[in-house]
This record gives C-alpha cells, structure tokens and sequence, in this order.
C-alpha cells in the first residue's frame, strides 16, 4: 500500500486469520504452482517458503527485464524489507500502519 499507485490496485486485501488476506493472490500463488514456476520449500521453521523453480526463474528475468528502474526499485526495497523481518515482526508493524487488518487477526489474540 506504499508503494506505486498501479502496484496498490493489484490485489484487494481484507483482515484475516493472519493478517491482510487477497483472494486473488492466494489463487495467483495456487495458479504458479500448478504450472510449476513456484515450488512450496520447508525451511525447517513454522513456515514453508514459495520459490521459484529454473524455468519461474527465466521468466521472472524476463519480466524482470520489462519493468521500469522504479518499478525495480520497488521490488527490490519490498524483498529486503520483507526477508529481514520474522513474521511476527511483519505482522507488527503491519498491524502498526493499518490497524483494520488486525480486526480479524488470531496474532492479535494470542500477543
């Protein structure tokens, strides 16, 4: 939601069990691994992690290619911001800057 106005209007998130929840991203997560551009992977935490098979990585280079340098800015700074953070950590601060999502949230319940 900080970031460029076209990247804010891609998915539409609403609260849920665990923070802002899209349809639409779960079922675009769903759609790449069946077609076998993502793969779940356990990273011997609570939480698996989606990762990107050798031919998701050729085509995330390509479309990689096709963005703008501010688009590839953006993605980029959301990755480390993402990456450097637990889950509880995210989550906080989430719930920090848009305290709506939370309404719903098991996190809350059980901090």
């Amino acid at each position: 939601m900080r970031g460029p106005a076209r990247w804010r209007q891609t998915f539409n998130y609403r609260p849920y069990d665990w923070g802002p929840y899209s349809d639409d991203l779960a079922f675009q997560v769903r759609h790449l691994e069946a077609e076998k551009l993502i793969r779940v992977s356990p990273t011997g935490g609570r939480y698996a992690a989606h990762v990107a098979t050798k031919v998701g990585e050729l085509i995330a280079d390509m479309l990689w290619m096709e963005l703008s340098p501010v688009d590839r800015a953006f993605v980029q700074q959301v990755r480390s911001y993402v990456t450097t953070r637990s889950f509880r950590q995210l989550l906080t601060e989430v719930y920090a800057a848009y305290p709506d999502y939370a309404t719903h949230s098991k996190f809350v319940r059980q901090s």
